[in-house]
């Protein structure tokens, strides 16, 4: 997004952002509202007006968050980049203004996710100015090293821990 940043600056990047993640958001909001109302009319229930209103707001509000947050969370690194000059206080500063956040209509999502977001933009920031400075043997050495912290960290990975609880799983479900 860096890259981005300096390509279009602030405003046409969040516009930009905007297209790509809040148009998807409200057009299957309104798709899933229709297939709804279809749903009610075959089962003889009430379409009311408000009750279409109010379905379309909620699949608007909460369905899809990942897609609000991202778009929230370019939002903040915009702004964090371009008026306190992406200092590492003010992202830590926002990483931990995350944990105030309500859990209502999925903000407490957007905030889980916030910190990863500019944790990594940092990092990939980070990474790319010394990959130009690394040789090829430094870089697979910083590889090497990074897959096998990843390997560490996944022997203290519980699943009750994670965001996700469902009875849902790549490998099967369980009982």
């Amino acid at each position: 997004m860096k890259g981005s940043f300096e390509r279009y600056g602030a405003g046409k990047l969040v516009g930009k952002r905007a297209k790509q993640l809040l148009i998807p958001t409200v057009g299957w909001a309104l798709v899933l509202t229709i297939i709804d109302v279809v749903l009610n009319v075959l089962t003889h229930e009430s379409n009311s007006v408000s009750w279409i209103a109010g379905r379309f707001l909620s699949r608007t509000v909460s369905d899809l968050w990942f897609l609000k947050a991202m778009f929230i969370a370019c939002v903040v690194v915009v702004f964090i980049e371009k008026y306190c000059k992406g200092h590492w206080l003010t992202y830590i500063i926002c990483s931990l203004l995350t944990f105030l956040l309500p859990s209502i209509y999925n903000f407490n999502l957007y905030g889980f996710m916030l910190p990863f977001f500019m944790l990594g933009f940092k990092a990939s920031g980070l990474a790319k100015e010394k990959s130009e400075k690394l040789d090829r043997n430094k870089r697979i050495c910083v590889f090497i090293g990074t897959l096998v912290l990843y390997i560490i960290l996944l022997l203290f990975f519980y699943r009750d821990n994670y965001i996700y609880t469902t009875e849902l799983s790549v490998i099967g479900a369980e009982k």
